[in-house]
């Protein structure tokens, strides 16, 4: 009895641990490339091409500074500025070097 309480409750924490919803940055790259992609996006003229490459940025990190910057131009465009300024401010506040967020 004793040896499985030893065995059962670090399996129990180490399990809670992994199920506790930190991302442990293994997404890491996906919000790096994001942001290279967030960073071209104001010298893309064509719709097409930009809505394409909003929807990839937003599909590598939907929580990170570059989808609150789509989400902001998104906003912009469609003349939300209040909530273009707020989206903008959260992708500077999550990665202030953000430059095209400014």
């Amino acid at each position: 009895m004793y040896i499985k309480k030893r065995v059962a409750l670090p399996l129990m924490g180490v399990t809670a641990l992994l199920l506790s919803g930190f991302s442990w940055n293994f997404g890491g790259r996906g919000c790096t490339e994001a942001l290279e992609l967030a960073k071209q996006l104001p010298g893309i003229q064509d719709e097409r091409i930009r809505s394409v490459q909003e929807a990839r940025i937003v599909e590598l990190c939907p929580d990170g500074p570059a989808a609150q910057y789509v989400a902001g131009r998104q906003a912009e465009r469609s003349g939300a500025v209040d909530t273009a300024v707020s989206a903008y401010r959260r992708a500077l506040q999550d990665e202030p070097s953000f430059a095209v967020a400014s």
